[in-house]
């Protein structure tokens, strides 16, 4: 489970596609032209501008070419062909392209041959010959409009269409790119390009959207060390054009590939069992009770039990010793007598410096290419960090050894499989080749021996590519757009995914959910993965299970282990035929019976479907992207619904489905607007009730997805600078305002005009009728620039016509802020919006990777609405936002109430307790605890709660409560009490505990009475305790819902919420 190559935090940039500009000498009138009987190509400088497909008559074209073609050198730069002398030459089915770049009387020379062959397809192939050594790679180009749709086999699968963001993508084969190819697809047909290369050479993929348009460039890499390389000629790269479906394109592709790799024979080397599997779980098998428990939910002979931390060194420590822990082998044995298929973690190269088998195998350390520094893994969030090197595979002497000591532990434990943990690293190895291989070579052979030394073992790898899965029966899948550290995500990116690379690589290699992937019970992170999941054949995987998940699981649960079942019993595989699939099916199965099955996107989310005769039948839902859900059966813990509706949804969120229909008769809202959503809704039967209502978003503009009317500026301390149109990619100065994600990247410059600013600015109409409003949050692309930076000060601006109104914030360290702007005073106007980046107070633009997350106009709820409730029991008062609030019966047991039109919380009281004396310590009450997600209230989840407890922040232990909130959500403490007569004050403290210094992001601190929020501070840890001090005397005399929560603000990592010596005085 590493983050190795692509998984470093997606939001870096990632300069890829060479020169700032496209000024080009103007060939546009030379375009040499290559027809054959299935397609027409033109080539312009070296890049492709025009393409039609015969077979279907559709085309595009481009009229200039951009920078795509060219060298890449140590010395020299990179050379494009936008400054390149150019000659170009057709002579019967070729056309041959020749750059020139003279420097210092010296030439280098490229030329990109285009040849047409006898089927009607066309191969490119390039020659370098440069001046001197340091030659990296060569490369050629097409270009072509966003109105396309590229499919990309890199980071597990991805879709590039007009709606994608501007960030540059670099796809390194064969870690990041997984095969060798890339799909153009039109609404008739497509072209398939790839390589037609068996582990030969290291290859790139850009991709760049810009302009309306869609760079990409197909580089061939040098072997490394390029200090040694003068010339070189690429490998095949292969153009052939289809009809139909995408899925027509990738089957021709894996029909070469089958061949070319003999897959089908090394199917038949994979052990029998594997066709058995359908779900894994992830496990240390350290309760043999919960093992029990999960033999009777599943099958154990369908169940793969994948084991991360066994090794007595602990994980990813003291690489390679495989000795298991103390009592390690009992588990397992206990775990194979109960049925299950049993898997243990180990890394396939990783060699730790301490270890004594380092030192003879250190000169086979990989070596970064460029710089020639040693690779390792250096996790420094652990206590004590690990670090560890990386052993090139191709090395005789580590194969040897690692095999060894695979026998040796199976001899001894006799696992099923193994997980050879980052075998998608694979790296151009500064040292060169190793006993004649390269890394790929060296990957490859590492398997096969492998495989001849454990024949009855399966092999399973971290990432898959058509490297690794060649003997690989199992493979864990990374999500673009995901940041598992961080529990941080991208929905934009996540949404990207497209099952590409699964028509390719699951036909051979089973996948299943990556090591980092949360528990279920955070429901909507774990939404995110299943998002892309669902798209790409994975298999059902449950990661880090509690015991009660799996012994006493809630519906939520439960419904997944319904999902898991139907998996055992239908046993399905992925289909690929063509004409199966429909315009909204995500991923096709084949039941082993035959039905097909289907993830399939619908009107109110996702759902798994089985077809039985003509009808689909339901087996699994998620709802999604919906205010209000008609759709048969409900959310678990969900309160607001009436029989025909789910109401109160938020679009942007995730919701469990079972088929079970609502309970008509319990405690629920029963009417909503549609434009109101709920935020958090709980019921303590017999006590109180609780629903927070918020008004839902109308939105004017998401800036982030605007194409249109946007400039930018990059300006010097002194605020001059020149403005220009569209987004900025990269400035040379080194500034960036950009559209990343589901956000705005900013970057001040610093490689000149250090201190100065840049801003996009946006220029969009207010309607007239409606008060609008800014919003967005602010931070940092990640939490290493957050913890690097001295802060960014961001500045919003609206500039009407003879007015403008502005707001900033100095956002320093890891806890995001938000930022609002009134823009009621120039509605009905054309405002100029500009977003602002600069570098701060002290004017250091280091690591000032500033974010504007989801940056948008929205419409101001102007009018109140109501809410009715169905209470089976009468309560006794009812507060909104902490004030008596009057009520209307509209019949029996249903109730109706006025909404604000701003948040508002809606609070039943049913009860009326003791009156307490002051002063009263708040450990010594009774309370209740549960967390808040996706706008329900759950039960708390292991350290997910609050607990009475003492803490130690700055230094000083106070007694009171532990609050560990969830991510992307809260825990509270609730206390339903009735204060004295006398005026009283609710005293404390709030801190963080120690220990969690340059780790937690914050913890968001507050008080709530009877559904008003008194008192919130962001407390960040090394801060110590905060005291805080609230008056009670509005409610004197009166029962009051007194709630204490803490909230994780996103990251929940290292969030030891305490909250210290809290009383009523």
């Amino acid at each position: 489970m590493h983050r190795c190559g692509w998984t470093i935090f997606w939001l870096i940039v990632v300069s890829v596609l060479h020169a700032p500009t496209a000024g080009a000498n103007d060939d546009s009138h030379l375009q040499p032209t290559l027809r054959t009987k299935r397609m027409q190509v033109e080539m312009q400088q070296g890049v492709i501008t025009r393409l039609v497909n015969r077979l279907t008559g559709e085309a595009f074209a481009v009229r200039h070419a951009p920078p795509l073609t060219g060298i890449r050198h140590r010395q020299s730069g990179d050379l494009w062909n936008d400054r390149a002398q150019v000659e170009q030459k057709v002579a019967g089915q070729e056309v041959a392209t020749t750059l020139r770049w003279r420097e210092q009387g010296a030439t280098h020379t490229l030329t990109t041959r285009l040849h047409a062959l006898p089927d009607g397809e066309a191969v490119v192939i390039q020659r370098a010959e440069c001046a001197r050594p340091g030659l990296v790679g060569l490369q050629w180009g097409i270009t072509l409009p966003d109105d396309w749709d590229l499919l990309v086999p890199g980071y597990s699968g991805l879709r590039f269409g007009e709606d994608s963001d501007l960030q540059p993508m670099q796809f390194d084969y064969p870690m990041t790119w997984e095969a060798q190819f890339l799909l153009i697809q039109g609404k008739r047909g497509g072209f398939l390009i790839h390589a037609e290369d068996n582990a030969q050479r290291f290859k790139r993929l850009f991709v760049q959207h810009r302009d309306g348009q869609f760079w990409i460039g197909f580089e061939t890499w040098c072997t490394a060390p390029f200090d040694r390389v003068q010339q070189t000629e690429s490998v095949r790269w292969r153009i052939r054009p289809y009809a139909g479906s995408w899925l027509n394109g990738v089957a021709m592709y894996r029909r070469w590939a089958e061949n070319a790799f003999g897959l089908v024979s090394l199917r038949k080397k994979q052990p029998a069992w594997v066709r058995d599997i359908q779900t894994v779980v992830i496990d240390n098998l350290d309760d043999t009770d919960k093992l029990q428990a999960l033999a009777r939910r599943l099958n154990p002979h369908q169940t793969l039990l994948y084991v991360p931390d066994w090794r007595k060194d602990g994980y990813d420590r003291n690489y390679p010793d495989y000795t298991p822990r103390e009592g390690f082998a009992e588990r397992m044995e206990q775990a194979r007598r109960l049925g299950f298929r049993i898997m243990l973690h180990v890394n396939y190269f990783g060699c730790t410096p301490e270890n004594p088998d380092y030192e003879q195998l250190k000169r086979y350390h990989f070596r970064d290419p460029f710089s020639g520094e040693p690779m390792y893994w250096h996790w420094q969030r652990a206590d004590p960090p690990i670090k560890f090197a990386y052993i090139n595979p191709a090395a005789k002497a580590w194969r040897r050894l690692f095999v060894q000591r695979m026998v040796e532990l199976c001899r001894r434990l006799k696992p099923d499989a193994l997980h050879l943990d980052q075998t998608l690293c694979i790296y151009n190895d500064a040292n060169g080749l190793i006993d004649g291989m390269n890394a790929m070579q060296g990957n490859i052979a590492l398997h096969r021996e492998l495989r001849e030394a454990l024949p009855n073992v399966a092999l399973s790898g971290e990432g898959l590519n058509e490297i690794s899965f060649r003997y690989e029966s199992f493979a864990q899948r990374h999500v673009w757009g995901i940041d598992h550290a961080d529990a941080r995500w991208e929905m934009s990116r996540v949404r990207m995914a497209h099952p590409i690379s699964s028509a390719l690589l699951t036909p051979h290699t089973r996948i299943y959910g990556y090591l980092g992937m949360t528990n279920p019970q955070m429901w909507q992170y774990y939404a995110v993965w299943r998002a892309a999941y669902d798209r790409m054949g994975v298999i059902p995987t449950f990661a880090w299970l509690t015991q009660q998940q799996v012994s006493q699981p809630d519906a939520t649960t439960q419904m997944l282990w319904n999902e898991a079942r139907w998996f055992q019993a239908n046993r399905p595989l992925p289909e690929f035929a063509p004409t199966l699939w429909e315009a909204d099916t995500l991923f096709l199965y084949r039941t082993a019976s035959g039905h097909l099955a289907r993830y399939r996107q619908e009107k109110s989310g996702v759902c798994l479907e089985m077809r039985i005769g003509k009808r689909w039948n339901t087996v699994a839902r998620r709802i999604e992207g919906v205010t209000q859900a008609q759709v048969s059966g409900s959310i678990p813990g969900w309160l607001a619904y009436n029989g025909k509706e789910i109401l109160g949804l938020n679009p942007t969120s995730s919701y469990p489905w079972v088929p079970e229909p609502p309970k008509m008769n319990a405690l629920h809202l029963h009417a909503l607007s549609e434009s109101a959503m709920v935020s958090s809704a709980g019921v303590q039967e017999g006590e109180w009730a609780r629903f927070a209502i918020v008004p839902r978003e109308v939105v004017v503009a998401e800036l982030w997805k605007e194409r249109g009317n946007v400039g930018y500026c990059v300006t010097d301390m002194r605020g001059a600078g020149k403005r220009a149109t569209g987004y900025l990619t990269e400035h040379e100065t080194g500034a960036v305002a950009r559209p990343s994600g589901d956000g705005i990247f900013m970057h001040p410059p610093w490689r000149a005009r250090a201190g100065g600013k840049v801003w996009l600015e946006y220029t969009l109409p207010l309607p007239a009728d409606r008060r609008c409003e800014f919003r967005s949050e602010l931070g940092f692309t990640s939490p290493d620039a957050a913890s690097r930076s001295d802060g960014v000060i961001f500045t919003v601006t609206a500039f009407g016509q003879s007015a403008s109104v502005s707001a900033t914030r100095h956002v320093q360290g890891k806890t995001p802020e938000q930022i609002t702007l009134d823009l009621s005073t120039l509605r009905g106007q054309w405002v100029r919006l500009r977003l602002e980046a600069h570098p701060g107070p002290n004017a250091s633009p280091d690591f000032d990777w500033g974010y504007w997350s989801r940056p948008r106009v929205v419409v101001q709820q102007t009018q109140d609405a109501q809410v009715e409730v169905y209470s089976p029991q009468p309560f006794l008062r009812a507060c909104l936002n902490g004030r008596n609030v009057e009520w209307r019966t509209v019949a029996p047991n249903l109730y109706r109430f006025p909404l604000l039109s701003e948040p508002c919380t809606l609070v039943l009281l049913y009860t009326e307790p003791a009156p307490i004396t002051l002063p009263t310590d708040l450990t010594q009450v009774r309370f209740r605890t549960g967390i808040e997600l996706d706008g329900a209230m759950h039960e708390p989840v292991d350290y997910l709660r609050g607990i009475t407890a003492t803490g130690t922040s700055g230094g000083v232990g106070k007694k009171g409560f532990f609050a560990h909130p969830p991510p992307n959500g809260k825990t509270f403490l609730a206390f339903l009490t009735r204060l004295p007569e006398q005026r009283a004050s609710l005293r404390g403290f709030a801190g963080i505990r120690d220990g969690a210094e340059s780790k937690s992001n914050g913890v968001r601190f507050s008080v709530e009475v009877n559904g008003r929020e008194v008192w919130n501070q962001t407390v960040n840890p090394g801060e110590g305790w905060i005291p805080f001090e609230v008056s009670l005397a509005e409610w004197s005399g009166q029962t009051v819902l007194l709630r204490l929560v803490t909230d994780s603000l996103g990251d929940y990592g290292w969030d030891w919420a305490q909250w210290g010596e809290v009383s009523i005085e």
